[in-house]
């Protein structure tokens, strides 16, 4: 074997060395990031979520009592929104990704433009940004009814000014118990939002 090859045998062994110790690295990095995942502990209870009865975008009456049982993390838009509101749906998308191997977590958007955001547009809206009926529901009633949804039951947004809602996800847990505030302007709140998620649905709400 002339100098020149053993030289490139060498070098390609180097490199395929220091392509495993990447790997390596890699799986280990992704390893305890699941593993602190699936550590977090989610141990405020702010109280009951609000009881209601909403008209999802296919048409079907969905109440409180369907998601018990059910980690879902809820959030308030409109489609109309030209502010927060198509950035917070983006977000509410990545969660849907980062969720998709987690069981029992539901998405839930509640429209506070309802005279507008009737279930046809729902479903036009939701269908655009890629959401999964199975998995994210979009929820309209009566002003009043979101309104008790919102502001008396999450104590969050405006009486009577549906419109200038919050910018913040809401978790709650199986027993309708809220679990947490997360402001979705905040540096990696998706990631935490997931992983408190996560361990809600892993650990039954507890």
């Amino acid at each position: 074997m002339t100098p020149m090859r053993v030289v490139g045998v060498g070098l390609a062994l180097a490199i395929g060395a220091l392509a495993l110790v990447r790997a390596r690295l890699e799986v280990r990095r992704e390893t305890e990031r699941l593993s602190a995942a699936r550590a977090a502990q989610v141990s405020v209870d702010y109280g009951s979520a609000p009881q209601f009865e909403l008209t999802e975008r296919s048409g079907r009456t969905v109440t409180s009592a369907d998601l018990r049982g059910k980690v879902w993390i809820a959030d308030f838009i409109f489609t109309r929104c030209l502010g927060p509101c198509p950035e917070m749906t983006s977000k509410m998308r990545r969660l849907q990704d980062m969720l998709a191997g987690v069981p029992d977590v539901v998405l839930t958007t509640f429209t506070v433009d309802p005279q507008h955001d009737t279930p046809e547009v729902l479903r036009e809206y939701a269908a655009a940004k890629g959401a999964d009926a199975q998995r994210w529901l979009f929820l309209t009633g009566s002003i009043e009814a979101l309104d008790a949804v919102q502001v008396k039951g999450f104590r969050i947004g405006m009486a009577g000014e549906s419109i200038h809602h919050s910018t913040s996800f809401v978790l709650v847990d199986r027993e309708g118990r809220i679990r947490g505030y997360y402001d979705s302007n905040e540096s990696g709140v998706l990631e935490k939002l997931a992983a408190d998620a996560a361990a809600l649905a892993k650990d039954g709400g507890s």
